[in-house]
């Protein structure tokens, strides 16, 4: 059960080393044993296989359901590495979306095409989704366009939909970003005029209410 608690509430390991939760569980169960972030540890990854086997019966052959995967980049700040997260997107047998992240790699700097496609096949194929796959969305950019190249030669045309034409898809919430930045850019100078004129207008309001 604290396992799962801080899985599901994203709480750091020490939290099993923090006093006030040392004495609760004590007054809860006193004949409790030792409270460690290595047992922690070990509990987590206990529940990640419980997990992996559900979903991996989920998404079995039974299931005529194809799979679509999407890549999401995480780039800590002040860091030059990065962190990929592929999910999982598919419908089970009762018609109700399920998705499930199935891994997330650190991608150490400087990373490449080459280096990016691997990470990402290894996942695909430990999870049996090298020939259930429909289609995958990530970033578009110089290094993924050239991993996704590498990546639908490593499976076979059968196993794709329509030979692979719509494999490739690029993510709309990036594109809407660009489309954004490029309008806000245009019109960002009225902005910062429009705001800086109603504060001092508001300002103003203030100093006459004060002088009254």
């Amino acid at each position: 059960m604290v396992a799962k608690m801080v899985v599901m509430h994203e709480l750091p390991l020490s939290f099993v080393k923090y006093f006030g939760f040392r004495d609760l569980m004590k007054y809860c169960k006193p004949l409790i044993g030792p409270l460690r972030k290595d047992l922690l540890k070990k509990d987590i990854f206990k529940l990640y296989d419980v997990e992996r086997t559900n979903t991996m019966k989920m998404m079995s052959n039974k299931n005529e359901s194809k799979i679509a995967i999407s890549v999401d980049f995480v780039a800590p700040h002040n860091e030059k590495s990065r962190y990929m997260a592929v999910t999982a997107h598919f419908v089970d047998d009762l018609w109700a979306l399920q998705r499930r992240i199935m891994r997330f790699i650190h991608l150490p700097f400087p990373y490449t095409a080459e280096m990016v496609c691997d990470e990402l096949v290894e996942p695909l194929i430990d999870w049996n989704l090298d020939r259930k796959l429909s289609a995958l969305t990530i970033d578009s950019c110089s290094i993924n366009d050239a991993m996704m190249s590498m990546l639908i030669a490593k499976f076979t045309v059968d196993s794709k939909v329509m030979g692979g034409r719509f494999f490739h898809l690029q993510c709309c919430a990036q594109n809407l970003d660009l489309i954004m930045k490029d309008e806000m850019a245009v019109i960002e100078k009225d902005i910062e005029k429009s705001q800086s004129g109603r504060w001092q207008k508001q300002s103003v309001n203030i100093w006459k209410c004060l002088m009254n």
